[in-house]
C-alpha cells in the first residue's frame, strides 16, 4: 500500500503512515524539487536538500521504498512549469535530466501515462489517456500535439534509464553520498555516488547554462583505485571517460546534461 499525503515541504509528514503499516508513500518534496530544479531551472540545491532531508528524517531503507516522480493525475505535466519560450532543445535537455534524476536519486520511480512521450498539460489535460500515436514507433517520431519535442527520444531514453536502473543495483538499493553540490558562481551542479558492498555508480546531473571544470573527490573510502576509467552509460552528451586520479575525477561538464558512470 502507498500514503498520498500531499506535503510538497516535509517528507517528516508521511511519517505517521509508515509506522501505521503502508509500505511506501508519494515522495511529493522532492517532485517539487525536481520541477524548480530542471523545469523551471531553478538550483539544484533543492534537489540536494530534499535528498538529505529524507535520509535524515526515514533512513535508507524507508528512504529507497518512497515512491518517487516528476507529475501524476494531480499536478501539472513536468515541463508544462517550464518558462515559456524555450526553445525545443533546451526543453529535451532539461527533460532529460529530470529523468535521469528520477532514475538515479533514491527511491522508486513512476512514469505517469504519457511521460514517456514528453506530454503536457494542466488539469484536466493532465489526465489525458495515452493518445493513439504514442503506442507504435512508426508514429510516435516528431512532433505531436500535446506534447514537447521528438516524443521518440524521449521514448528512447525513459527505455535506457529504466534498463540501466534494472541491471545497476546501486541504482535501486545503494546508499546515496553526495559528492559535490556547486552552486556558486552561477554554477549548478549536483554530483552523487550510489553504491553497494559491491557495486559503485556516479552519477552528474548539470542544470548549467555553461560549461564547468569541476574537480569531484570520491572520499578517503573511494569505490575505485586510482588509474580506474569510469565510462559513461547514458549518452547524453557528458564526457564519455573519466579517470580516477588522488581518490578524484576532474572534467570539463558541457550546459545541461547528465552523466551516469561506472
Amino acid at each position: 500500500m502507498i500514503a498520498e499525503v500531499f506535503d510538497t515541504e516535509a517528507i517528516s509528514h508521511v511519517l505517521p503512515e509508515l509506522g501505521a503499516g503502508f509500505d511506501s508513500a508519494f515522495h511529493f518534496p522532492l517532485q517539487h524539487a525536481l520541477v524548480e530544479t530542471f523545469a523551471k531551472g531553478g538550483s539544484v540545491n533543492a534537489i540536494a536538500d530534499a535528498v538529505a532531508e529524507t535520509m535524515n528524517a526515514l533512513g535508507q531503507d524507508r528512504a529507497l521504498r518512497l515512491v518517487t516522480m516528476l507529475d501524476n493525475h494531480d499536478m501539472p505535466r513536468f515541463m508544462t512549469a517550464a518558462p515559456p519560450g524555450l526553445s525545443a532543445e533546451d526543453q529535451g535537455r532539461r527533460y532529460a535530466i529530470a529523468l535521469t534524476a528520477l532514475f538515479t536519486l533514491p527511491g522508486i520511480p513512476q512514469i505517469y501515462q504519457g511521460d514517456e512521450l514528453g506530454m503536457l498539460g494542466a488539469y484536466p489535460d493532465n489526465r489525458r489517456d495515452m493518445p493513439a500515436w504514442g503506442w507504435d514507433a512508426s508514429t510516435r517520431t516528431g512532433p505531436h500535439d500535446g506534447s514537447f519535442g521528438d516524443a521518440a527520444a524521449s521514448w528512447s531514453l525513459v527505455k535506457r534509464l529504466s534498463a540501466r536502473r534494472a541491471t545497476h543495483e546501486a541504482l535501486w538499493r545503494g546508499g546515496y553520498q553526495e559528492l559535490l553540490r556547486e552552486t556558486t558562481g552561477g554554477a549548478n551542479v549536483l554530483v552523487f555516488l550510489r553504491r553497494t558492498a559491491s557495486t559503485a555508480i556516479l552519477v552528474v546531473l548539470g542544470n548549467d547554462d555553461h560549461a564547468r571544470k569541476l574537480r569531484v573527490s570520491l572520499g578517503a573510502e573511494s569505490p575505485w583505485p586510482d588509474g580506474t576509467a569510469l565510462v559513461d552509460d547514458l549518452g547524453l552528451g557528458a564526457p564519455v571517460r573519466l579517470s580516477v586520479d588522488h581518490a578524484s575525477v576532474a572534467f570539463t561538464l558541457p550546459p545541461r546534461t547528465a552523466g551516469i558512470y561506472r
